[in-house]
């Protein structure tokens, strides 16, 4: 499957020169261990080969119903690095078994710790729950970030498409077939 992976070039150096690249714990963004604890247990639970490996992050139907990411779009791909950084987007193709597809916007139910609900009305219920109840009938709700076949929820979606990303192991040299090169440009504001 074509996945699209959005980095700083430093990291496709690396990749040339190594040719298999582990994603490095210590980057994952602060405060969100506990979610991506869980998606690891996701990945050991639905990938056949995982080795317990953290995820490198790709896109699958990046936003804005596009093929690829748009590199116009400061907001979604230029973050978090100083404007003139050297960057690529890598268009990979990784074998359907080893790629984990969820919505990126139902994923931030798990980031932020909270029930995947598709009303106000579950919300309530959810929030009528004894505190005891709460955690392991959020963490029950979690697995549906994973339906990305099924129709857009207004709820979460409104009447765009669904984003989708890709969680994998292992970034190889060998499944990359496009590069291309950018420097990120500061947000607009």
């Amino acid at each position: 499957m074509r996945v699209w992976m959005i980095a700083e070039a430093s990291l496709y150096t690396r990749l040339r020169r190594e040719l298999i690249l582990f994603a490095d714990p210590s980057l994952a963004i602060p405060g969100f261990e506990d979610a991506y604890a869980w998606m690891r247990g996701q990945m050991a639970q639905r990938l056949p080969h995982y080795q317990g490996r953290w995820p490198w992050w790709a896109w699958v139907r990046p936003p804005a119903g596009r093929i690829r990411p748009d590199l116009r779009a400061r907001g979604a791909y230029h973050n978090g690095w100083p404007a003139g950084t050297p960057c690529v987007r890598l268009g990979l193709d990784i074998p359907d078994a080893a790629l984990l597809l969820s919505d990126f916007d139902k994923w931030h139910a798990v980031l932020n710790n909270g029930p995947l609900v598709s009303s106000d009305e579950e919300w309530d219920a959810f929030e009528a729950l004894p505190e005891t109840q709460r955690q392991a009938t959020k963490e029950a709700t979690w697995p549906g970030i994973f339906a990305v076949n099924e129709p857009p929820e207004p709820f979460w979606h409104g009447s765009d498409a669904p984003i989708i990303q890709a969680c994998f192991e292992t970034l190889r040299l060998a499944d990359v077939r496009e590069v291309t090169t950018f420097r990120a440009r500061p947000t607009r504001r």
